[in-house]
Formats: C-alpha cells, structure tokens, sequence
C-alpha cells in the first residue's frame, strides 16, 4: 500500500469511517477477517465465528451492480448441540438480516458463496483496542452486515 494511499485512508476514516460502497473499490477485496456475525441492530445472534476472505466484484444481475463473494469455514455452537459445528454461512433473507450456519459432513470443507448486495449503500469500518468492526448499511443507514475482528492485532484493510 502506498503512503499516498495510507493518508487518503487515513483521513477517510477520520470522517466517521464510513465509505461509498462501489465495485472498484479494493478496501475490502483480498482482506482476511477473523470474525463474530451479528445479525440485525439490536438482537445479536449466537456468534458465529468464521474466516472470510473478501472480494469485491460487480454483479451479473440487471438492478443488482455489487456482489461480494468469499471462502469461509465458520463455527457456530447451536443450541441444540453441546459442541460447535463447522459448516457453510448463507444469508437466507437480506429484509430481515437472517443467517444459518449448516453443517457439513466434511466438517473442515470450505465453502465458496455469492450474495448479491443490493440493500447495501455504505460499509463503516471502526477500530478500538484489539479489534476492528465492519459493517455494512443500507440505504436508510440500517446494520444489514456486522463483522468483528477477534485477534488482537489491527487487520490490514488490503493484503494484495
């Protein structure tokens, strides 16, 4: 990343850190998050923690100009089950900002997937100490997405 790049970025994230989300935009494309899922604004799922790898990349569907696609292996403790379960993450419903972790029966498989990102309009990425949130708006500034770093080193927003 070069200094003249680390200064936009910089001074982008002293402005509440939030960003135009577009299909040009690399910030996100490459990057390794080690992260809780949240659903919604104000009741948080059980964490579901997983590894996603980012890539940002324009839709092929007519209406729907972002998609972000990624590798993941997730672990999720359900409550039916006393130890966690490494499967696949699908978001079933963008409306209500639902997910599901299934499980596998190759229980280290990783799973590729696709979401189309019509609801979102803007992502803001927040850092405190020993951690980094991403989240993702859509047009009316409701949490559609809400990762969270969980190592205690700051993660580069590009590793390519």
């Amino acid at each position: 990343m070069t200094l003249v790049f680390r200064m936009i970025f910089a001074f982008l994230l002293t402005l509440n850190g939030s960003f135009q989300l577009n299909v040009r935009d690399e910030r996100l494309s490459g990057t390794t998050w080690y992260v809780t899922f949240i659903a919604g604004t104000s009741q948080p799922i059980n964490p579901l923690q997983f590894k996603i790898d980012f890539d940002l990349r324009p839709s092929s569907t007519p209406g729907l100009p972002h998609m972000i696609t990624g590798r993941m292996i997730c672990n999720y403790l359900f409550a039916d089950y006393s130890s966690p379960i490494t499967g696949s993450l699908n978001i079933t419903d963008w409306t209500t900002t639902t997910a599901a972790c299934f499980p596998e029966s190759d229980l280290n498989r990783e799973r590729e997937f696709a979401t189309n990102m019509k609801l979102i309009a803007t992502y803001q990425v927040e850092s405190g100490p020993g951690h980094r949130t991403l989240t993702f708006y859509d047009a009316s500034k409701f949490v559609v997405l809400r990762f969270i770093t969980l190592n205690q080193a700051y993660l580069p927003i590009v590793t390519r």
